[in-house]
């Protein structure tokens, strides 16, 4: 392959990559806001000690964007969700400290992610 060729690529390799870091951060860290940068959104944590939260964020994201959702029984059965998974965890106690967290976070912070799943 010639130089020029080789830097005339390099953008649609940089694309490329750029778009299979956005898939496996929305498939394999779906906990935390869609919007964050996919290196930002690996820092969330999907799991506690063998508690899988993947799951239970799946869920919640969908149930936000299911038409005319409540966005209070939506966070309320995240919390349930997360506290099951907390059930596989080899910590339990600790594991549902850490899915408190997380509903507080989206029943304070989740309004705007909400809204937009609703069309708002």
């Amino acid at each position: 392959m010639s130089p020029l060729r080789r830097i005339a690529s390099a953008p649609l390799a940089v694309a490329l990559l750029l778009c299979a870091q956005t898939v496996v951060a929305s498939d394999c860290y779906p906990c935390g806001p869609e919007n964050l940068p996919p290196a930002i959104k690996r820092m969330i944590p999907q799991e506690f000690h063998g508690a899988d939260f993947r799951p239970a964020c799946r869920r919640h994201d969908r149930c936000y964007g299911a038409p005319g959702a409540n966005k209070c029984a939506c966070d309320l059965r995240f919390l349930k969700d997360l506290n099951s998974a907390c059930n596989c965890s080899e910590h339990p106690v600790a594991c549902r400290a850490v899915s408190c967290l997380y509903f507080v976070s989206v029943k304070v912070g989740g309004r705007n992610a909400f809204n937009r799943a609703q069309g708002h």
